[in-house]
């Protein structure tokens, strides 16, 4: 029912770097992952404002495509993709709670 909605929400999320991150640290890639944090270093004063100001700007949009959808719906359907995501997005505290970020 949602699936197309989601889809384009992990789309949206997994193309940045907030994204690749994620995806790096719930396969626990370490050594990917410190080559991203060492690109980005290169690019931003600092990574962690970066991926913070990227959380913020993905809560907007994604509540924009959400529309009135509950967002933990997405969370299960997260669940059922990839539970390794969602645990890490968990435990890092990553776009779990989309209307603080707001």
């Amino acid at each position: 029912m949602y699936g197309e909605i989601f889809r384009k929400i992990d789309d949206l999320i997994f193309s940045t770097d907030l994204g690749k991150y994620i995806e790096l640290g719930a396969i626990e890639d370490n050594e990917n992952g410190q080559i991203l944090i060492d690109k980005m270093a290169t690019i931003y004063f600092d990574w962690r404002k970066h991926l913070n100001e990227q959380e913020k700007a993905l809560a907007k949009e994604i509540k924009k495509l959400l529309g009135n959808i509950d967002y933990r719906k997405y969370l299960m359907y997260l669940e059922s993709t990839n539970v390794d995501k969602l645990e890490f997005m968990i435990s890092h505290d990553i776009l779990i709670d989309i209307d603080d970020l707001l």
